[in-house]
């Protein structure tokens, strides 16, 4: 059975029409380390910072004035499921899986103004909040960790909070 384009466009997700959508996984960077191109990230407690360039879907990298080269790297891993590498010059140094499954909302609390940025306590709330975030280890294991933490950032909180709507809006709809 052939079905009418205009139904076939009518069963589909809106998103996969959506020609200036934004791919899951650079919304997943937005939200969740205030990465985006062109936006100013602070690192160690804001003892260096950079300017983030978009290399590739889901790949952030800022060149750090005398130091290293510092990416974060987001892949889907499964349906909703996303894991965050970070790393120092090429290296992984750590990671955590994000269970959009589980993910209600995402709220910014503004900690401290820099010149560049601003620093943001993260919380991502969910029903099952212990599992949303886990950090990975280098062999792979998952282990739950608590879902907040400071991120610094020149995007302003509503930039990241759009983020969080367009992607629950297009791909990983908000956990009731």
């Amino acid at each position: 059975m052939r079905l009418p384009l205009a139904l076939l466009c009518a069963l589909l997700p809106s998103a996969a029409f959506a020609a200036d959508a934004k791919p899951a996984v650079d919304l997943v960077a937005t939200f969740v380390t205030g990465a985006d191109e062109g936006a100013t990230v602070g690192f160690a407690n804001g003892q260096a910072s950079g300017v983030m360039k978009h290399t590739g879907p889901g790949a952030f990298e800022a060149a750090v004035t005398d130091g290293p080269v510092i990416g974060f790297a987001i892949t889907q891993k499964s349906d909703c499921v996303f894991d965050i590498n970070f790393s120092v010059a090429g290296t992984v140094q750590g990671g955590i899986e994000i269970d959009a499954h589980k993910l209600k909302s995402v709220n910014y609390i503004p900690v401290a103004q820099h010149p560049t940025w601003s620093d943001y306590t993260i919380t991502l709330e969910g029903a099952a909040a212990d599992q949303i975030v886990q950090n990975i280890a280098a062999d792979g294991t998952l282990t739950p960790t608590k879902p907040s933490s400071v991120i610094s950032t020149s995007l302003k909180d509503t930039d990241m909070q759009a983020a969080v709507t367009e992607f629950q809006k297009n791909y990983c709809p908000a956990a009731v």
